[in-house]
């Protein structure tokens, strides 16, 4: 768990055609931190 959020980095594409590294906005999933449900003893 991060308490900063998620990392920047990700990997897109598939098992066919390779995978490649790609960067995420720092807005990526901010709306998750809220969504329900949420697990019971969630640290965040």
């Amino acid at each position: 768990m991060n308490p900063t959020g998620y990392a920047s980095q990700a990997m897109q594409g598939s098992v066919s055609s390779g995978f490649e590294s790609a960067a995420l906005p720092p807005s990526f999933a901010l709306e998750l931190v809220e969504a329900e449900p949420q697990p019971n003893g969630c640290a965040f």
